[in-house]
């Protein structure tokens, strides 16, 4: 209302133009020449009536704009705001549909948008957040990022990424660097920003970032298993925020704001050649920053932290986290072996075919079907290389595992001396051993199971004296089942008319 009479009072006495007030006033010409021309219509003097209050001169005024406006039909903002909802919908097609019905009495179609405009800011309500002690971090990666020299000789530089995290009570910040967004850089960035924040908060409220987040959805989100496994470990609670909606984590975006204007737009004329000497500056100027006291309440975020955060947060746990990477729904192969960063490891081998799921570290290999750990394995980062254990090998399979001329030799010493004697030859009679592992597998194997020791043992002695311990020897022996008559069999006595060996040697 001051405005009003000042106007009316620069108009009347004063005799200034609509655009010379506008200047003075600040108030759009429209308005002006609205009030002014109300006045007149009502006969008002300047200087004004003494009993002429504001709330009777509003009255007045308002009467006569509202004659000026009863000849335009007011659109529909409600149904306005539900009809852009849909698909393909614009204001300008719902504009048009406005003037369809009744082309007289329309407003324009940017007077169509104002109006819907300042129905929308009136209807539009922002709740304000109120965030306990201890209750909620906020965390998220910075928009913008600084350039790491990698090759001091040709230049070249590789972009490092901002992590942001926000304590909701103090607005206590923690930022490092990183040169990926990965889940690697990702999850040790929360685990290191724990460690500074020395305590864990109820819950985090995160971004829908891939490495956080494997499904967005509004009301039930589906968390990266190894960020669901962090929460687990530090007992606390993730929370992803709405996707395109901001004010749900309006804490970290302010966070954001503020490590962008105190410490990169500080750093925008320095050159760094290391990402190590990027995050010893980034700490250094974060001690500024929390330190920085608050311009409209006493206090910096440092010293709320220690008063409110704090003691409110949860303990550390005692021991470290892990860092994990899942694999899900992996085909276990015919050799029953799952492939884990290009080396191999033996599941059980009922679970060929079978979808398994894998959890990796940099000290173990667990799989799990059905969520129950089946096996595990110590990391090994051979490239194609396999580790099997031979309790996941079929009873075929593990038969032929680790065949080796010590083994052989200690399972034929078990059957008895013979029996060792005739191993020993088949493994000295070739060059090299692995070509007689086959002959000695008959004979410990084959042979055995299926004529059993005591006559493989008996076999063997024939075999050792008439001089032909092979497995082709063993074999005919024990298939014309007449061991008692050919062990009768004894050697030929020396006579004086039987030449010797020492006859045929030149």
């Amino acid at each position: 209302m001051h405005s009003i009479r000042e106007i009316l009072r620069l108009s009347f006495e004063l005799k200034m133009s609509g655009n010379e007030i506008h200047h003075i006033s600040r108030v759009s010409r429209g308005v002006i020449q609205r009030w002014i021309k109300a006045a007149k219509k009502k006969d008002l003097k300047f200087p004004l009536p003494p009993e002429l209050d504001d709330k009777t001169l509003e009255t007045m005024l308002s009467v006569t704009e509202e004659k000026v406006v009863a000849s335009f039909v007011e659109p529909d903002c409600n149904w306005i705001h539900n009809e852009l909802k849909k698909r393909g919908v614009t204001k300008l097609l719902l504009w048009k549909e406005y003037v369809d019905k009744s082309p007289k009495g329309k407003y324009s179609y940017s007077q169509f948008k104002r109006r819907y405009q300042i129905w929308l800011k009136r209807h539009e309500l922002s709740m304000r957040q109120e965030h306990k002690a201890g209750e909620k971090l906020f965390v998220d990666y910075a928009g913008q990022t600084v350039p790491v020299v990698i090759d001091r000789i040709t230049g070249e530089t590789r972009l490092a990424q901002i992590f942001v995290a926000v304590l909701g009570a103090s607005n206590y910040c923690y930022s490092e660097p990183s040169w990926t967004q990965d889940i690697n850089s990702w999850i040790g960035a929360h685990v290191r920003a724990f460690n500074f924040f020395k305590g864990i908060p109820e819950c985090v409220i995160s971004d829908n970032l891939k490495s956080g987040v494997t499904e967005v959805e509004r009301f039930d989100p589906i968390v990266n298993r190894t960020y669901q496994r962090l929460a687990q470990h530090y007992n606390c609670a993730i929370r992803p925020a709405r996707s395109y909606h901001p004010k749900d984590k309006a804490k970290v975006e302010k966070g954001v704001q503020v490590v962008e204007f105190w410490i990169l737009a500080r750093l925008r004329n320095y050159t760094f050649f290391s990402l190590q000497h990027l995050n010893e500056v980034i700490q250094e100027l974060l001690i500024e920053l929390n330190n920085e006291p608050f311009q409209k309440i006493s206090g910096t975020r440092h010293s709320l932290y220690q008063t409110l955060d704090l003691p409110a947060l949860g303990p550390l746990p005692k021991t470290h986290f892990e860092l994990e990477e899942w694999l899900t729904a992996v085909k276990v192969d015919k050799s029953y072996h799952i492939t884990v960063k290009v080396h191999h490891y033996s599941v059980p081998y009922q679970l060929r075919g079978e979808r398994v799921d894998i959890r990796y570290t940099d000290s173990v290999v667990e799989i799990f079907r059905n969520g129950v750990r089946v096996t595990s394995h110590p990391r090994n980062h051979i490239e194609n290389g396999r580790s099997t254990l031979d309790e996941h090998r079929p009873p075929q399979h593990a038969l032929y595992a680790g065949m080796s001329a010590e083994k052989f030799l200690q399972q034929a010493k078990s059957i008895g001396p013979f029996t060792h004697k005739v191993i020993a030859a088949v493994i000295d009679a070739h060059p090299y051993p692995q070509l007689a592992f086959d002959k000695c597998f008959g004979i410990l194997n084959s042979l055995h199971c299926k004529y059993g020791g005591c006559k493989l043992e008996t076999a063997a002695e024939y075999a050792i004296k008439i001089g032909t311990p092979t497995y082709r020897m063993l074999k005919a022996v024990l298939e014309a089942d007449n061991l008692p008559q050919q062990m009768s069999i004894s050697t030929i006595d020396s006579h004086e008319n039987i030449r010797g060996p020492q006859e045929f040697t030149q």
